[in-house]
């Protein structure tokens, strides 16, 4: 424990030198930011309730609204079909997102039911290595959730990225002891889901001003924080 937080520090100490050097980077400008407190996002039911959320999305394919909504499919030079095609992109991908989380939730409950009897100290050591890696997953959502509780702010997706692989846990367990049983002769819902990862990302890599293969990011990134700031970058 003493060397994670040394660790800790030592990743922080970038931060605190800025900050030694420039107080003021300690008070923000938006006001309403400045009557947040630790321990806001506990008194509040959104922040916790949209962890919690974020964790059955990790596990799914509820895809960021950049790649759903800002697919237009301008290579299409028929107007009806490019809508048309828009229309399909949107609800393929809302269906599986609305698809996909009911499968993150069932895995977690599935996930928990598997340790619910050994999540307390006092049942000792896990007595698989599977179940001793779900603690380990629990373990990761409960501290999100208690860090959603904590934090002055509302968290997005980079904020909990970092729970993202533990997220996948319960998945990949349910996949492998409930869904893929005989997975070695059955190989359509793998063949499936690598057939619609490709797609998307193709559509995206092609269709998508955030994701494109074209877009420049560096740029993307200047424009944001002058618009930020309230003082938009002029393109080089």
């Amino acid at each position: 424990m003493l060397l994670a937080a040394i660790v800790i520090f030592l990743s922080l100490w970038p931060y605190l030198q800025q900050l030694i050097a420039d107080p003021t980077l300690a008070q923000n400008a938006d006001p309403e930011a400045r009557d947040r407190y630790i321990g806001w996002g506990g008194v509040h039911v959104y922040p916790v309730l949209k962890a919690a959320i974020y964790w059955l999305r990790y596990g799914s394919w509820a895809f960021t609204g950049q790649l759903v909504n800002e697919a237009t499919f301008e290579w299409i030079s028929i107007s009806w079909l490019q809508w048309l095609a828009v229309m399909v992109w949107r609800v393929v991908l809302y269906g599986l997102a609305a698809i996909t989380m009911v499968v993150s939730l069932i895995a977690n409950i599935y996930a928990f039911k598997r340790i619910k009897s050994h999540w307390r100290r006092s049942a000792g050591r896990a007595p698989t290595g599977e179940q001793w890696l779900l603690l380990y997953v629990l373990g990761a959502g409960v501290a999100a959730l208690i860090s959603a509780a904590l934090a002055p702010i509302v968290f997005n997706y980079w904020h909990l990225t970092l729970i993202f692989p533990f997220a996948l846990m319960p998945i990949l367990v349910w996949l492998v002891r409930v869904f893929w049983r005989g997975a070695e002769i059955t190989l359509w819902p793998l063949c499936l889901a690598v057939f619609l990862t490709v797609g998307i990302n193709v559509v995206a890599l092609n269709d998508s001003a955030k994701f494109s293969w074209q877009a420049d990011y560096a740029q993307q990134t200047k424009d944001y924080v002058g618009e930020s700031i309230g003082e938009p970058t002029a393109r080089e």
